[in-house]
């Protein structure tokens, strides 16, 4: 299954000049994850990749990865209510899983034991186990 990333978001939010990929669904169907270049989402200034989450019940779109953060490909994932949200970063060149609970913006970083950053990630639908 897949997703028209632009042709969901509305309400003056856009995805135009960025190229989404990887989205997610959580399993209640309410929010919508993705891994995108674009420069004119959300903020000025950004550039690399970031992850959003798109409220398809408000219509909104927020950054969930901070701007400090380049973000790789190993795509996000998100839980079964859509309040936690996985996804791999590098920082000063070292690898890191983030899990980052949207609710209550607690953000933990993993830094795996091995040189390269995991290509799947994996919340199970209760966000108790991350498979890598």
């Amino acid at each position: 299954m897949t997703f028209d990333v632009a042709s969901m978001v509305s309400s003056g939010t856009t995805v135009a000049n960025g190229t989404p990929s990887f989205e997610r669904l959580s399993g209640n169907g309410q929010y919508l994850v993705w891994i995108s270049d674009s420069t004119d989402q959300i903020g000025t200034g950004w550039t690399g990749y970031a992850v959003y989450r798109y409220d398809r019940s408000t219509h909104t779109v927020a950054r969930l990865s901070l701007s400090t953060e380049a973000v790789d490909f190993a795509g996000p994932d998100i839980s079964e209510n859509g309040n936690t949200v996985t996804y791999a970063i590098t920082r000063s060149g070292n690898p890191y899983i983030e899990v980052l609970d949207v609710t209550g913006g607690t953000r933990v970083e993993i830094s795996p034991s091995a040189a390269a950053v995991p290509t799947r990630l994996r919340l199970s639908p209760d966000a108790s186990t991350l498979a890598v």
